[in-house]
């Protein structure tokens, strides 16, 4: 499949006996943040940043919504470590949760103005930069989910399937092109990982499922920070 047209593909069915590989929240950090040297006043101190990585992992994307907003208008440029790539797509992430969890309560009406809000603020990060949060990579994903894997369908990707915590949706079927570099899934299996690159293009599954919700692709990929496995009696 030609580059210019993965965003074009057919959103696959989401498959009902996925692995459940979700012992570690999505965007949960629970390694070490990358070194920083930013400004005292262009920077988000670590008691901030921990209430928006505590409303992620109580789901409440409300307060995710209102922290990532107020962060991005704080940083007057990037820092060090990326904190407002990372903030984007904390912030369509968490859009996405809001579709999810109004599919399943059944508010239709906020159901729609909730995938309309995500598909505009989508498309107007097409183009810009964006840092993913620590995920494990796997040689054989075999369907499971949340690790970075190598995409069969399309080689020269990595692939990621971004769920919330329970595992019952997707968040984000996302693509990854790396430049210059490849991440040798097999080699570094089990390793965590951070990766980044540019938004190129954003496709919101046209059936308004709550299995998946957007296919985002990313070109111009990088690693930001490996984190290797850790051995065990170490």
């Amino acid at each position: 499949m030609k580059n210019s047209s993965l965003v074009l593909v057919l959103i696959f069915a989401f498959a009902a006996g996925i692995s459940a590989q979700t012992e570690k929240l999505v965007l949960k950090e629970n390694v070490a943040n990358i070194p920083a040297a930013n400004s005292e006043n262009n920077d988000i101190p670590a008691e901030d940043w921990n209430k928006i990585e505590s409303a992620l992992e109580l789901e409440d994307w409300n307060k995710t919504l209102a922290l990532a907003e107020e962060y991005q208008q704080k940083l007057s440029a990037e820092t060090k470590d990326l904190k407002k790539a990372r903030l984007r797509y904390i912030y369509l992430y968490a859009l996405a949760g809001k579709v999810i969890a109004y599919s399943f309560s059944g508010e239709r009406e906020e159901e729609d103005a909730a995938r309309k809000r995500l598909e505009v603020a989508a498309q107007s990060y097409v183009g810009r930069e964006f840092v993913f949060p620590v995920r494990k990579v796997l040689a054989d994903c075999k369907g499971a989910v949340n690790y970075v894997c190598d995409s069969k369908e399309n080689p020269g990707f990595l692939r990621i399937s971004a769920t919330n915590s329970s595992g019952t949706s997707i968040h984000f079927s996302e693509y990854i092109e790396l430049r210059g570099v490849k991440l040798d899934v097999r080699k570094h299996n089990e390793a965590d990982v951070v990766l980044g690159g540019i938004l190129k293009g954003v496709r919101l599954n046209p059936k308004k499922s709550n299995t998946l919700v957007m296919t985002l692709q990313f070109e111009e990929g990088f690693v930001q920070k490996i984190y290797p496995k850790t051995k065990i009696g170490l």
